[in-house]
C-alpha cells in the first residue's frame, strides 16, 4: 500500500518532496534541471523545462506537482511485493520433565502387611534403595517375621507366603523332625497342624515332647512310655518304661525281653513280641523231695494259684 503526502511546498520552488514509506519526489531549483520520482527499486527521471519554472508560470508548477504525485501513486506496483518474511525455525520441543520414581504397593498375603517398591527410569524396581527383581532368591520379610516371594507377571506384582522350616533335634537320638511355619503364625508337622507341647516319634519308637520357648526356639524332651504288663492270671501287673536309647527299665533298672520278675512269691518271664507287645508267663518253682530211705525222689512244681 502506498500513501502519499506533501511534506512542504515553498515558493519559489527550490526543492519539493513527496514521501510515503521509501518514495521521494524532488525538483531541482528552477529555472531548469531534473525531476525524479521513485524508490530504491524503480526511478523515473525527466527534465524540467525552464518554461515550467515558477518564474514563468505558477500554475504550470502546480500542474507539475500534481503530475508527479499521480506518477508516485502509479509506482505503487513498481517496486513489487515486499520480500516475504523468513519464517523463524520451529522451537525445539520442550525437555521432558525429570524422572520421578513412583511407588508400587504390594500386599503381602493376608497377614504380612505391604511392601513398597519404587520404579526406576529404565523400567526396573527397587526395594529399600536396592535393585529388586523378585523371586525365591530374594524373599521379602513382612510383619511378624513372615517371608514372602514376590513375582512380577503381566506388569502386576503378587506375593506368595514362603513357609520357613524349623529343625528340631529329638534329644540324644541323633534324629530330628522338621516343622513348617504357616502364614497365620502356626506350625505344621508332616502336613498336620502342630503346637507347642505336641509329641513326635523317633524311628526307634521313642516319644518326644516338643516345646517352643518365649524366644521362639524349639526343643524336644524324651518322654518315657509306660507299658503295663499283666502278670499271667494272677490279676497283678507291672510297668515297664521305655528309654531314649530304645530300651526298657523295670523298677528303675534296665530290663530286657526275657527277664524275670517276682511278685507275691511268684516268678514271671516278661517277653516282647514282634508286634512290640509285652507279655508275662508264669515260671513255676520246682522242688525235689526224697522219698525216705527208698532212694526215690519226686519233683514238686508250684502253681500260679499258689499250689
Amino acid at each position: 500500500m502506498l500513501t502519499v503526502g506533501i511534506i512542504g511546498f515553498i515558493w519559489p520552488l527550490h526543492r519539493l518532496s513527496v514521501r510515503t514509506g521509501g518514495w521521494g519526489l524532488v525538483q531541482s531549483p528552477p529555472p531548469s534541471g531534473l525531476v525524479y520520482v521513485g524508490t530504491t527499486r524503480c526511478v523515473f527521471v525527466f527534465p524540467l523545462s525552464s518554461h515550467l519554472g515558477p518564474s514563468k508560470s505558477p500554475a504550470g508548477c502546480r500542474f507539475l506537482l500534481v503530475l508527479c504525485a499521480l506518477l508516485a501513486l502509479g509506482l505503487a506496483g513498481c517496486g513489487g511485493d515486499e520480500p516475504a518474511a523468513v519464517a523463524a525455525p520451529p522451537a525445539p520441543p520442550p525437555a521432558p520433565p525429570p524422572f520421578q520414581p513412583q511407588p508400587v504397593e504390594v500386599a503381602l498375603g493376608d497377614n504380612g502387611g505391604t511392601a513398597t517398591l519404587m520404579t526406576t527410569e529404565d523400567g526396573g524396581f527397587t526395594l529399600n534403595g536396592e535393585a529388586f527383581a523378585g523371586g525365591s532368591d530374594s524373599p521379602v520379610e513382612g510383619e511378624g517375621g513372615r517371608m514372602y516371594v514376590l513375582t512380577l507377571a503381566d506388569g502386576t506384582w503378587s506375593a506368595a507366603f514362603m513357609p520357613m522350616t524349623v529343625t528340631v533335634t529329638l534329644g540324644a537320638s541323633d534324629e530330628s523332625v522338621t516343622l513348617m511355619t504357616t502364614e497365620a503364625g502356626g506350625y505344621t508337622l508332616g502336613g498336620e497342624a502342630f503346637a507347642s507341647g505336641g509329641t513326635a516319634m523317633s524311628s526307634g519308637g521313642g516319644s518326644y515332647t516338643l516345646t517352643m520357648a518365649d524366644d521362639g526356639t524349639w526343643s524336644a524332651a524324651f518322654m518315657p512310655m509306660t507299658v503295663t504288663v499283666t502278670l499271667g492270671s494272677s490279676g497283678s501287673s507291672v510297668e515297664v518304661m521305655t528309654t531314649e536309647g530304645g530300651g526298657y527299665t523295670l523298677g528303675g533298672e534296665a530290663f530286657a525281653s526275657g527277664g524275670t520278675y517276682a511278685s507275691g512269691g511268684l516268678t514271671y518271664t516278661l517277653t516282647i513280641g514282634e508286634d512290640g507287645m509285652w507279655s508275662a508267663a508264669f515260671m513255676p518253682m520246682t522242688q525235689t523231695v526224697t522219698l525216705g530211705s527208698s532212694g526215690s525222689s519226686v519233683t514238686l512244681s508250684s502253681t500260679e494259684a499258689g499250689g
